[in-house]
């Protein structure tokens, strides 16, 4: 009896499709391409991970740990290179111009496998730059940062008005030299912020008058409330979610934090995904509304 062996079909190997991305230091109003570069060839760079900062304690009466472990580190950055031709000694000095122990550049990265550029906020670590016998006009560098953040950034901010919540009031009369009246406000309602990342991002908001007694929430997190607090018409007050200030203008000078009711304060952060984010203010009038910032971030 002849038995047939089926031929083994072979799996197609995928091949590896090229990505074209861009690297630039940036530093306030300076900037320095990396790649793609004439004189500079990237041979790698790694963008790492970020350090878990862990916190756990063994169990005194029982197997196991207590892990409340929330919050990670830095990550560090690397980046290997070849500085080419009679230039490559200027390229090393421009390079490291970036690199002051007190200088905190971003390194922006696209690529097209995103869909928006990306930043990270670095501080110098290590560098060597070998002077290698028989080189020729190549010198190779080997650059090394911390990124105290730990996450990657949208380099566009973003931005959406949140109107007041609530029942409005019946608008504000202010006797100044031609009377000026703020008619009632419309109720504005909440409104849905995507974080566009993978990580949850600290924001920023400014709460613009006339209102007093603003709260500022996200449903499922919690809420800041300010029940003594007052908006005058024109200003607004600023509320730093990573920092955890309240500037009158923005200025570092006037504070109200605090008028916070710490007793119930929850300092949220807007998670990857949608976020249903309320400004609701005791009383309120034509022009109040909250402003949110934020850049999406990723692990």
């Amino acid at each position: 009896m002849t038995v047939l062996l089926a031929a083994q079909v072979p799996v197609p190997v995928p091949v590896p499709v090229p990505t074209m991305s861009t690297l630039t230091l940036v530093d306030g109003q300076r900037s320095f391409t990396l790649q793609p570069h004439a004189e500079i060839a990237v041979q790698g760079w790694n963008l790492g991970f970020p350090a878990v900062r862990e916190v756990s304690e063994d169990r005194s009466d029982a197997d196991g740990s207590v892990d409340s472990t929330a919050y990670h580190g830095p990550r560090a950055v690397t980046m290997t290179m070849t500085m080419l031709g009679a230039n490559r000694l200027r390229l090393l000095d421009e390079l490291r111009s970036f690199c002051g122990p007190a200088a905190r550049p971003y390194l922006t990265i696209t690529s097209d496998l995103w869909d928006q550029p990306r930043r990270v906020r670095l501080r110098a670590d290590q560098q060597s730059s070998a002077l290698n016998v028989g080189m020729g006009t190549s010198r190779p560098v080997q650059a090394g940062w911390v990124a105290p953040d730990g996450v990657l950034e949208a380099v566009a901010l973003s931005e959406v008005t949140v109107g007041p919540s609530g029942l409005a009031t019946t608008g504000l009369t202010y006797p100044v030299t031609y009377p000026v009246t703020y008619p009632a406000s419309t109720s504005g309602g909440p409104v849905t912020v995507v974080n566009a990342g993978t990580a949850p991002v600290c924001p920023v908001v400014r709460m613009y008058g006339p209102a007093t007694g603003p709260v500022l929430s996200v449903d499922g997190q919690g809420s800041l409330s300010f029940p003594s607090l007052t908006i005058p018409a024109g200003d607004y007050v600023e509320v730093d979610f990573r920092e955890r200030t309240v500037l009158v203008n923005s200025l570092p000078t006037v504070s109200r934090y605090g008028l916070l009711d710490f007793a119930a304060a929850t300092w949220w952060q807007l998670q990857p995904g949608s976020n249903v984010v309320r400004y609701a203010p005791a009383a309120y009038s034509g022009g109040a509304a909250a402003v949110v910032t934020w850049r999406a971030a990723w692990l």
